[in-house]
């Protein structure tokens, strides 16, 4: 049988791609600078409370996130099949599902640190509530996590489309933390750079919603 149908990686792959990997790379280096900063400013404990935390809550946003990830062929082949009605219904479902599931998580994970550090708990003999951020610092950690529960269900969803209309964002946004990092971080330390963070993922949560809002509305007219 002669297949006479090939795949354009200059034409159909690269030029989505590309702006993939520059999203990817301005979300990366945002959480890259906080230990730096913090190492320097409040020194390598606070430091370390950080990189704990950030881990934590990385894990518990991937374990969230494979809620969705599951279902992007599905996703996919429903967006290629013009049926946009079982693919609301889909996706709704499904992001109302992982932010139910994401939120729960993560309030057990600050109601467990909160009970270690206020009780004084030991686990093996490790003071665990000592290893991450004060009660504050973490919550605005995890409201910055739960913000991204939307945000990446509504980028899978437009990624689904073979189209990447959040790279700006990616950049604007990685641009804007990297500068509170530094600025607030060197002038008020952990709480200058966790309310720094909190505040800006507001602004992307409404600015990634907005284009959302649009896109999904205009890749529909196609």
């Amino acid at each position: 049988m002669d297949f006479t149908e090939s795949i354009s990686y200059k034409n159909e792959i690269f030029p989505y791609q590309w702006r993939i990997a520059v999203s990817w790379i301005s979300g990366y280096f945002i959480f890259q600078l906080f230990n730096p900063v913090l190492f320097a400013t409040e020194g390598a404990v606070v430091a370390g409370q950080m990189g704990m935390t950030i881990q934590s809550l990385n894990a518990i946003q991937a374990f969230a996130l494979a809620w969705i990830t599951t279902k992007v062929p599905r996703i996919s082949g429903l967006i290629a099949q013009h049926e946009y009605e079982a693919l609301d219904k889909l996706f709704n479902k499904t992001m109302k599902q992982l932010v139910c599931l994401g939120t729960l998580a993560l309030i057990g994970f600050v109601a467990t640190i909160y009970a270690f550090q206020s009780f004084d708990l030991q686990m093996m003999g490790m003071k665990i509530g000592g290893r991450f951020l004060p009660i504050i610092p973490l919550v605005l950690m995890a409201w910055s996590v739960f913000a991204m529960f939307p945000i990446n269900c509504w980028a899978i969803y437009l990624r689904s489309h073979k189209k990447e209309p959040l790279m700006k964002n990616s950049m604007v946004m990685g641009i804007l933390c990297c500068i509170s990092t530094f600025t607030c971080g060197h002038l008020w330390g952990l709480y200058g750079i966790v309310i720094g963070f909190a505040l800006l993922r507001i602004v992307s949560l409404v600015w990634v919603h907005r284009i959302y809002v649009i896109k999904r509305l205009e890749y529909r007219k196609k």
